[in-house]
């Protein structure tokens, strides 16, 4: 006698693995791969339109505080992109940590420098890029333009790329702004000149008529500065091609001048000096410039307040202003602080930072 036989039948369910169009490939693993949105690198000198990040999807690609595109232009993804008043489309609705990754190739190694195209409503917002796990521009401000469609350029100087293809990262430290594109701009592969002047200093005030002599200092690491250019308030006013570098300013009129100094080497490579702000003034206001007006003039006081200060002087309300908060001398102090009439200061009674118990 046979016995009967039993028979066990055994499902499986088994990963399958599809492709999403436009967004990327899944591997067996269900985690989309990671690859360039327009399918090859992004080639380098040249231009990152924000809203092409990379295929992937959140947590791969990009990084999104919400999963909704809130401006609903351009791509179904979590981002959030809308038309651009400039032309194309931009990247808004930004929160901190959220981020945004692409496929780059650096075609040329060397130095270059970074354009950021970034609109802001009010006060801005801060951002970073990575290329791959190194932070390349340290922390940048994306500053107010009064519009969230009226853009404005943060230029990285400097930056040093070797080639190939790298990821690159948008890093948004804070909410506040948008984003347009990033441009990376090949410059000279000799190392930049420095430059700084050095006369006058800023904060110092001369009278209406005086002659003011500007002295530069420039060198250069691997040449010779072979120019230096002087600038007042943007515009050129005198070039040196000998040290010591300087120039006159003649007879200036009334008012707050800036002062900047670019230095040029012998193979075209040029560094912008960081401004010298100085005020003229008239002379019969010299001696009413020691005693600006305090409000509130001088009491005791409990909890922090804001001092309002302005020049003391009707006719010239804006002049440059030195102070200090810890007692010291604001004409040689080095924790003095710079600004210009009418300004706020804040005071805290009940904090001792910087001043002494």
């Amino acid at each position: 006698m046979r016995a009967k036989g039993i028979c066990l039948l055994v499902l499986m369910l088994l990963p399958v693995s599809v492709r999403s169009e436009n967004t990327g490939s899944k591997h067996d693993s269900g985690i989309l791969a990671q690859t360039p949105f327009k399918g090859a690198p992004i080639a380098l000198p040249g231009r990152i339109e924000a809203e092409d990040f990379d295929n992937g999807g959140e947590g791969v690609a990009y990084h999104d505080l919400d999963p909704e595109n809130q401006g609903g232009a351009y791509r179904s993804e979590g981002v959030d992109i809308e038309n651009c008043g400039e032309g194309g489309y931009n990247i808004g609705w930004v929160g901190a940590g959220e981020w945004q990754e692409y496929t780059v190739h650096v075609t040329v190694p060397g130095f270059y420098d970074i354009d950021v195209r970034t609109a802001a409503y009010s006060q801005g917002g801060f951002f970073h890029i990575n290329l791959g796990s190194t932070n390349i521009t340290g922390t940048q401000q994306a500053p107010g333009t009064g519009d969230w469609q009226v853009y404005t350029t943060v230029t990285i100087p400097d930056v040093t790329l070797t080639a190939g293809q790298k990821v690159l990262r948008l890093v948004c430290e804070s909410d506040g702004f948008n984003v347009h594109y990033i441009e990376f701009r090949k410059v000279t592969d000799t190392l930049k000149p420095a430059v700084s002047i050095t006369a006058p200093f800023s904060g110092q005030v001369f009278s209406e008529g005086q002659d003011i002599s500007i002295t530069a200092d420039a060198s250069d690491p691997d040449g010779q500065v072979v120019r230096v250019e002087f600038f007042l308030n943007g515009t050129l006013l005198a070039e040196d091609h000998t040290a010591p570098y300087t120039a006159l300013l003649e007879n200036p009129g009334v008012g707050i001048l800036d002062l900047e100094a670019r230095a040029t080497d012998n193979e075209g490579a040029s560094r912008m000096s960081g401004k010298v702000r100085i005020s003229v003034i008239r002379d019969t206001l010299l001696p009413r410039l020691e005693k600006p007006d305090f409000s509130p003039d001088r009491g005791f006081y409990d909890n922090p307040l804001d001092v309002s200060v302005t020049s003391g002087i009707d006719s010239i309300p804006q002049v440059m202003l030195r102070y200090t908060l810890d007692g010291s001398d604001p004409r040689t102090s080095a924790s003095a602080i710079l600004s210009t009439t009418p300004m706020s200061v804040r005071v805290d009674p009940q904090s001792s930072a910087g001043r002494p118990l």
